[in-house]
């Protein structure tokens, strides 16, 4: 993985070396995962709004990021597990952490089944298709 060389001013706080969300990505990297910023706190970071939580995407299955979260963490909660999201907060800052999903259409219903996936272009590609 390329390093960042240059952060514009609003996204800084997420690379700072030890802050929550590097260490919550390098957490995910010592299990052999992938993790990337995404979603709403990249959007209002980018609008410069207020960040209520800090959206991280990887390719961890629920339990895993559970069990990299829990012994870390100073809350988790499970509520969207099922999804495949699992919350946390760590030092004040609160993260939605999801698997990487992909949707399967069946032919007998409109609506999707969502899988998880390995990959983000995958994922990616649901907002995308909608």
């Amino acid at each position: 993985m390329a390093a960042v060389t240059a952060v514009p001013a609003r996204l800084e706080r997420f690379y700072v070396p030890d802050s929550p969300t590097q260490q919550l990505a390098a957490r995910l990297r010592a299990i052999g995962s992938t993790a990337y910023l995404v979603g709403g706190s990249v959007r209002d970071a980018l609008l410069d709004r207020d960040i209520v939580d800090i959206d991280i995407a990887t390719d961890a299955r629920p339990d895993a990021v559970e069990a990299v979260v829990r012994p870390w963490a100073d809350a988790v909660w499970l509520i969207g597990q099922r999804f495949g999201t699992v919350g946390c907060e760590k030092d004040g800052e609160r993260f939605e952490i999801t698997t990487f999903r992909a949707d399967v259409y069946r032919a007998e219903s409109r609506k999707p089944e969502v899988t998880f996936s390995d990959d983000i272009t995958a994922d990616l590609s649901r907002a995308i298709s909608r």
